[in-house]
């Protein structure tokens, strides 16, 4: 439980964890039980598991709205903005469901 914890802390910190494979499978599994695996993106190597913060969704999600209507370029503030911003509801999301707040 102890090391369980310890690679919450560090996907709220960092936004991505290493781990063993063999903690990896604990840790996996506790992120389905509690319904937050969709938040995740996970990449399994030869001996260890990589598990970050999925952005993609936030990707799909700002690109139309921080766009220029008249020449459709990129606003790059509004879309750091919201990017960020998604980010954080992501991770709110994964905080209630894991850690139940």
């Amino acid at each position: 439980m102890q090391a369980t914890q310890h690679y919450i802390k560090h996907l709220l910190r960092h936004g991505f964890v290493v781990l063993p494979r063999d903690d990896a499978e604990k840790f996996l599994e506790l992120l389905r039980e509690r319904g937050a695996i969709h938040l995740f993106h996970v990449t399994r190597l030869s001996r260890y598991v990589v598990v970050e913060l999925n952005k993609a969704p936030c990707l799909r999600e700002c690109d139309p709205k921080c766009r220029d209507l008249a020449s459709g370029k990129k606003l790059i503030e509004c879309e750091t903005s919201c990017i960020d911003q998604c980010v954080m509801e992501r991770m709110n999301v994964f905080v209630s469901k894991v850690l139940g707040k």
